[in-house]
């Protein structure tokens, strides 16, 4: 059951649908063993040679976003069509029912529910697996993170339905009043989390190597937060793998062009970085720092630093934020933003199985600049300029002057999409600086 129930849908298979056996249903799971219907559904008829099957009838269709909806309201959940049930209360999984054509049928119920589900479910994943001795048969899963856009309801143009939620083994209608109190309580979780990205935005402009002999530093701050609730991981900082980070991202990063790059994270010298997990308030806390002697033509030695801290709290919010003194003139690199982008995503992946909610929706937020503060804890960006460096163009690097960059929020939702979500990010940062965009940019999947 744990195989199933803490895996992303893109990785469940046959032999997981095959543990649920016996599982009986519940606040969070749900079984349906064919599609239902006044008479036969129209999904079942054999399709005329060279036709496609037709499209599941309405009754069907009803009676599935009903419990999508619910699972939204709710806790979210799993709804499986294809599944026989026992007469126990509550049902239990007994047998396989495998249906025709699963993935096709999973491809036109996932279009269907945005015109029958108001406001729609972005997050919404389903997915067929072939289970029968037929090809193409099987069942569809359905998986719902809990909505931040509740309360959901079910709709069909010139007919309203109505809005659900989970109890128990049941799917039941939301009175009014309990509609009004979950409204309040969506509009205290987007309080949480424009909270939780200014107190992010505050610990990385007052946090500073100790003791500090400069007071400015340059850097990037990469925060996730739950959008689906707090996950609640309890003492964090026992979780070492929660606080793991690559210094670099593979081999190499290749642009089609023929260059290649090495992707690596803000310091030159990772001989001289030490790591330690530590307990902070409701989270934990892993430090990299380092200090060198940065010598510069015709100048003395310079002491200077560069640190990265990773924070992961029980909520389930990430944070990833780094600072240099070591660059001169002050430059960020965008392979350093890249390069920890990776490392923040893989931690937010590992920390939503260990959380229970391996499709739990993030949002993400980005940004690059000085440490405006001058020996005061001040929470505000410094306008000096410091220089963007870019990848390289014709084997030489670019640097960009610009001020402080606060990029825009990204969802983050399966790991299937970090691939986009990356390009997405570098796209942002070139765009920023009024540069084109680079095509056909290819770099590995790690997590």
């Amino acid at each position: 059951m744990e195989d199933f129930f803490g895996k992303p849908l893109s990785q469940i298979d046959s032999d997981d649908i095959l543990s649920l056996m016996d599982t009986p249903e519940g606040q969070v799971f749900e079984i349906k063993s064919r599609l239902s219907a006044d008479k036969k559904d129209p999904w079942y008829a054999d399709p005329e040679s060279g036709k496609i099957r037709n499209s599941p009838g309405d009754h069907a269709k009803q009676d599935i976003f009903k419990e999508l909806v619910a699972f939204a309201n709710s806790e979210g959940g799993w709804l499986v069509i294809g599944l026989t049930e026992s007469a126990d209360k509550p049902k239990r999984v007994s047998g396989i029912a495998p249906l025709p054509d699963c993935h096709e049928l999973a491809e036109r119920l996932n279009r269907a529910a945005y015109e029958w589900i108001d406001p729609p479910l972005p997050s919404l994943q389903c997915r067929g697996i072939e289970m029968g001795d037929k090809p193409g048969e099987g069942v569809v899963v359905f998986r719902v993170p809990r909505s931040p856009n509740a309360p959901h309801r079910v709709y069909k143009k010139d007919r309203a339905y109505e809005a659900y939620k989970r109890v128990s083994d049941e799917s039941k209608p939301i009175r009014m009043r309990e509609i009004q109190d979950m409204t309040l309580d969506i509009a205290r979780g987007q309080e949480r989390i424009e909270r939780e990205f200014n107190d992010a935005r505050k610990r990385f402009l007052i946090t500073k190597p100790n003791p500090s002999p400069r007071n400015q530093l340059i850097g990037f701050n990469i925060t996730l937060i739950c959008l689906s609730g707090p996950l609640a991981v309890d003492r964090i900082y026992l979780q070492p793998a929660l606080f793991e980070r690559r210094y670099s991202i593979g081999e190499n990063f290749h642009i089609v062009n023929g260059v290649t790059f090495f992707i690596h994270t803000i310091d030159a010298h990772p001989n001289r970085l030490s790591d330690q997990v530590r307990p902070i308030l409701r989270g934990g806390r892993n430090t990299w720092s380092a200090k060198f002697d940065s010598l510069r033509p015709g100048q003395p030695p310079r002491e200077d630093q560069s640190f990265i801290t990773l924070d992961v709290f029980e909520s389930g919010t990430v944070q990833l934020f780094a600072k240099t003194t070591y660059t001169y003139p002050p430059r960020i690199d965008i392979r350093w933003i890249l390069a920890d982008l990776f490392n923040a995503l893989c931690v937010t992946e590992r920390l939503r199985k260990v959380g229970g909610m391996p499709d739990a929706e993030y949002a993400m937020e980005i940004e690059l600049g000085f440490d405006a503060s001058s020996g005061e804890r001040t929470f505000k960006f410094s306008e000096e300029r410091f220089a963007l460096r870019l990848l390289p163009k014709d084997n030489y690097p670019q640097d960009s002057d610009t001020a402080h960059i606060l990029l825009p929020r990204y969802p983050v939702a399966s790991t299937n999409n970090f691939s986009k979500i990356i390009k997405r990010v570098m796209d942002d940062i070139y765009n920023s600086v009024e540069e084109p965009h680079i095509e056909n940019f290819q770099f590995p999947h790690i997590c």
